[in-house]
């Protein structure tokens, strides 16, 4: 794998802030945040709830402008941008499972709600069968792939809509709070294969979690938000050596 430091810059975000008007008060989610995110990475966001965490996933997956600052995608301004061109980087470069994966299936089996996205996009028919059949395999969906997704479990699920969103075979991938409703043992299987696939593409994960085993396991970054700040930014080394015994029973 190439050096982290060797690797390309992805995502760049310089002072970032984020206002929301609620009634007569305006209120920062974010506030001045700078982080540059590189190909390869397995990054973690932490923080309480209301840090700005949401917001920043938003953020990163242009799914929100900020209200000022710059957020540069491979060495290309977002920030100004119209909305159509934001949804082309949105849905071609980043890929997006949702708390509630119930939001984006809506497909009437498995094997459709992976190629919808490819389809969608024009990938030819060969190519199509092709990633969906890989697709299918890495994330061990023979038995249920002509099944609807409503009559799966909720882990089922999730994995379809990760699984849906990586046949885009998007730069970044981000993953809202994994491990809500999930079966520890299934959460795991399923971020064990993720993350292998991630690195092997050398591609990039962002996920947000309070879980701190979850973090410790999978990311090799560690983020932590607090009041919409960026308080922590470093190597998961870092991050058990100054912040795992809050978090550490």
């Amino acid at each position: 794998m190439v050096e982290l430091q060797q690797a390309q810059m992805l995502i760049a975000l310089q002072n970032v802030t984020k206002v929301y008007s609620m009634g007569k008060v305006d209120v920062a989610a974010l506030n001045g945040v700078n982080l540059s995110i590189r190909d390869g990475e397995l990054i973690s966001i932490m923080g309480p709830s209301g840090s700005g965490k949401s917001t920043l996933m938003n953020v990163i997956g242009c799914l929100d402008v900020p209200t000022s600052g710059r957020y540069v995608l491979e060495e290309q301004e977002v920030g100004f941008l119209g909305d159509n061109r934001l949804a082309e980087i949105r849905n071609r470069k980043i890929g997006f499972v949702f708390q509630n994966s119930d939001l984006v299936l809506q497909a009437q089996t498995v094997e459709d709600e992976i190629k919808f996205g490819p389809l969608n996009f024009g990938l030819k028919h060969y190519l199509l069968e092709k990633r969906s059949n890989e697709i299918v395999d890495i994330f061990k969906m023979s038995s249920y792939k002509n099944d609807h997704p409503y009559a799966l479990s909720g882990g089922q699920r999730q994995r379809v809509a990760i699984a849906a969103n990586l046949s885009l075979n998007p730069d970044l991938l981000l993953l809202d709070e994994p491990t809500t409703g999930q079966d520890t043992d299934y959460l795991n299987t399923t971020m064990q294969i993720l993350c292998h696939k991630i690195s092997n593409d050398n591609k990039t994960l962002i996920f947000s979690s309070h879980n701190a085993g979850l973090v410790l396991r999978y990311a090799d970054r560690v983020l932590i938000l607090n009041r919409g700040k960026l308080a922590f930014d470093g190597s998961i080394d870092k991050f058990i050596d100054s912040h795992a015994s809050t978090f550490i029973q």
